[in-house]
């Protein structure tokens, strides 16, 4: 569980840095960050599952971070699911903490030298 959560904090703490980076000011930054907050806990199966969404909203969740972050965290404290039932999302979670740390250090780099 604690893997879980460390890899979903990481890939959004590279969100959250890239839409900081990338927002004239705080304000904007804020803005964007609720907007996509909102967006994904709708569409995450937080509150209602992904499978009842049309289709073309299913694809949308499964590009979105925390689908998998709620998943994994669903089978592990619901069903004790171990390690090995949940490598796809763990998977998924480092591939996305990787590229979003990964762009968001340098858009941080260049937004601070401005």
């Amino acid at each position: 569980m604690l893997l879980v959560l460390l890899l979903g904090v990481l890939g959004f703490v590279g969100i959250g840095i890239i839409a900081t980076s990338i927002a004239s000011e705080q304000e904007t930054a804020t803005m964007i960050l609720m907007m996509m907050q909102i967006t994904m806990m709708f569409l995450s199966g937080t509150l209602y599952p992904i499978e009842q969404l049309p289709a073309w909203m299913q694809m949308i969740a499964k590009a979105i971070p925390l689908t998998y972050a709620v998943t994994a965290l669903r089978k592990v404290m619901v069903l004790g699911a171990p390690l090995t039932v949940i490598s796809g999302e763990i998977s998924i979670l480092i591939i996305i903490a990787a590229v979003s740390i990964s762009i968001a250090i340098p858009l941080f780099e260049r937004a601070i030298t401005k």
